[in-house]
């Protein structure tokens, strides 16, 4: 029979701690770094407007290419970015998470970041960095950047009239999250008063708005489903006539631009947005609106040109 040596016992048990450690260490920073737990470290969950983007799906979709903007001003400013802190979102990026609240905008980015060359290069450029933690003037006078590393794979940025706008997301606060997140790559919401502001919806869908007033929350996001891809809307007010009230007027303006192409001798044309809208269809659940229009290509490319 063979006996370990007391040394080599005190090596073994020190290797079994180790291991042990490093997998509560990954299991702890992976539940941190999830979707659900960075949504709840955005500020202001009744009244910012929130933006997910997951860059990660897009890119396996083949979207992310057809979205990602102008190649001439990656040309320039974006390559020497990418030059200077070696990251590159087309593919160092997963997901983007954000809260946009009384001018003041936050961002989380998980990816992979070379974090010694980012704050480099916003030292190189006037920041002050502090453990971590930076913060500079932007070229828009009283607005400043400010950013720090919140786990490995994540980045806190934030913009706004101090610089401590990123610090805003240092804490969890768990269940503070007041709906539920849609499986969607791409999705934004919006409670209460911020609805009218929500300029980050697409060109024309700005039309909506006035269908959804008075919501206590609408969340607008692009997916796929069995057909393709569509957009979806969700509408929730205080109570069932008033989201029947929405759905009588989606549908009245719905009917309204059908009759009007008709008129003009003009078939829904699906890569223009009048023919996306044309195509919505409205169902009611108790206190809630879902709004649905089908997307196809020629629509994403018609918004990525009009981007460019």
């Amino acid at each position: 029979m063979m006996y370990l040596r007391p040394w080599q016992l005190s090596v073994l048990l020190a290797g079994l701690c180790l291991i042990l450690l490093a997998v509560v260490i990954y299991w702890r920073y992976d539940d941190q770094t999830t979707n659900a737990a960075l949504l709840e470290r955005l500020p202001n969950q009744d009244t910012a407007i929130h933006l997910f983007v997951d860059i990660q799906r897009l890119r396996q979709v083949g979207l992310l290419e057809l979205l990602s903007g102008s190649r001439a001003a990656e040309e320039t400013d974006y390559r020497q970015f990418v030059e200077d802190t070696r990251f590159d979102y087309r593919q160092d990026l997963d997901a983007v998470i954000a809260s946009f609240v009384y001018g003041d905008s936050v961002f989380l980015l998980r990816g992979r970041f070379e974090w010694d060359q980012i704050q480099r290069t916003a030292l190189r450029s006037g920041a002050r960095c502090v453990n971590g933690y930076c913060q500079m003037e932007t070229r828009r006078a009283g607005r400043f950047l400010s950013f720090y590393p919140v786990y490995p794979n994540v980045l806190a940025v934030g913009i706004g009239s101090t610089g401590n706008v990123a610090s805003s997301v240092m804490a969890r606060r768990k269940g503070s999250l007041n709906y539920d997140p849609p499986a969607m790559p791409f999705w934004i919401s919006a409670a209460g008063p911020a609805i009218e502001k929500a300029d980050l919806l697409p060109v024309g869908g700005k039309t909506l708005i006035s269908a959804v007033k008075g919501a206590r929350r609408v969340i607008f996001g692009i997916g796929e489903v069995p057909a393709g891809m569509a957009a979806r809307m969700e509408a929730v007010f205080a109570a069932a006539p008033e989201a029947g009230a929405c759905r009588d007027h989606l549908d009245q303006m719905t009917e309204m631009l059908r009759k009007f192409l008709a008129r003009a001798a003009k078939s829904p044309d699906p890569g223009e947005f009048a023919g996306v809208l044309a195509a919505g269809k409205f169902q009611q659940s108790a206190a809630k609106v879902i709004g649905q229009w089908p997307i196809e290509r020629a629509f994403l490319e018609s918004l990525a040109d009009g981007a460019r």
